[in-house]
């Protein structure tokens, strides 16, 4: 028997996230084995990988159709509040490198997907930095200026809505695009992001595809 919350949502607030954040590999990893493999994979494998893919797809739509993140996911960690300027080090620019991409993500899996990306799109012409938390994003500012920032929206001690603010001050006048990386309901909350500052929204669970032109459209190359 289905076990219903009291707002209708099969879900209880915060457990729609962590499944949507479980799926990110499973959809990701079949999803670039897929593309990569050539003729490494025997049919029946391809066959099984397609399977695994379908099926998390499949969950990935029950998931969305029986619950949807209550604000208090978006509050826990003070959205409304902001970050002292003085947590973020002193500027000191040594060289930019060209092409960085800080994720700051309290999940590691994700970056399994991200770098795998990243070397057969893009033939690791990116420096790929994790940050598993706000602090260490903004620690590692203190002495790399990322091309693109991948920001995860709930961190586990700053809210992201709170850090995107912080972040766009201390490149005052400096394009750095911040996207949100997130597993928070995009009919709800794709607005409220755009207005707290990010320049774009990859949701998670992502889509090969469009990870891959977002982060082309962001670095402001023009690829082959």
């Amino acid at each position: 028997m289905k076990d219903i919350n009291s707002s209708g949502n099969i879900f209880p607030p915060g457990l729609r996230h962590d499944f949507k954040n479980m799926l990110n590999p499973v959809i990701n990893l079949s999803s670039l084995l897929l593309k990569t493999a050539g003729d490494r994979l025997s049919p029946d494998e391809i066959k099984y990988l397609e399977i695994i893919l379908k099926n998390g797809r499949e969950m990935l739509k029950i998931i969305d159709r029986t619950s949807s993140c209550g604000e208090k996911e978006l509050h826990e960690k003070g959205s409304d509040a902001s970050v002292d300027n003085d947590s973020f080090p002193d500027r000191r620019d040594k060289g930019d490198e060209k092409y960085v991409l800080l994720v700051i993500d309290d999940e590691p899996d994700n970056l399994i997907s991200i770098r795998a990306i990243m070397e057969y799109d893009f033939n690791n012409m990116f420096n790929i930095i994790h940050a598993c938390s706000g602090k260490e994003g903004i620690d590692v500012l203190s002495t790399v200026r990322p091309s693109i920032i991948l920001l995860d929206i709930n961190l586990p001690d700053i809210s992201g809505l709170v850090l995107i603010k912080s972040i766009k001050n201390y490149f005052a006048g400096r394009k750095v695009p911040v996207i949100a990386f997130t597993a928070l309901d995009m009919h709800e909350y794709s607005s409220r992001l755009f207005s707290a500052g990010f320049d774009d929204i990859i949701p998670k669970p992502f889509e090969i595809e469009s990870f891959v032109e977002k982060i082309k459209k962001w670095s402001g190359e023009k690829w082959l």
